[in-house]
């Protein structure tokens, strides 16, 4: 079952998003910062207040997470206007894996997504994260754009 979280299951969001901190930290401690801050663990209290927190249950138990934000971007001289999801941060805690929650909660998303006319979600995977890549093409999501990055060689 996908649901709105609720205040209350705040401690096992983020019990969830300092597993996915985890293996980013460990895949790119060049990028990502150890620990899990207060300040860290307030962002999923945003997304509950503006609506867009999301969780995944197994017998009445928070096993994955959704952060989601409306974005509405307007129209210059150089794009259309736009009217998108983003999804900000996705996790399923490591024992609910491959057992298909997410890709219930994506499903769900989308649904809700189109429900709401809002025909697009975006989102943004690191390299080092192929299985997501691979999940996320199976689940309809199609490359939009590419960020490269050049770091110095000297650079200490």
């Amino acid at each position: 079952m996908i649901r709105l979280a609720r205040a209350e299951e705040l401690d096992r969001v983020n019990e969830l998003r300092r597993e996915v901190n985890l293996l980013h930290v460990q895949a790119r401690p060049d990028a990502f910062k150890p620990g899990f801050s207060a300040e860290v663990q307030h962002r999923a209290e945003e997304f509950l207040d503006r609506g867009g927190l999301w969780v995944a249950l197994r017998r009445e138990r928070v096993v994955g997470y959704a952060m989601v934000e409306e974005i509405r971007r307007p129209e210059t001289p150089y794009r259309y206007a736009d009217n998108y999801w983003s999804i900000d941060e996705i996790g399923v805690e490591q024992a609910s894996r491959r057992q298909g929650v997410a890709t219930e909660l994506v499903r769900f998303l989308q649904g809700e997504a189109r429900r709401r006319g809002v025909g697009k979600i975006e989102l943004s995977v690191w390299d080092f994260n192929a299985g997501a890549q691979r999940f996320y093409q199976a689940m309809g999501f199609a490359p939009s754009r590419h960020f490269l990055q050049w770091d110095d060689p000297n650079r200490g």
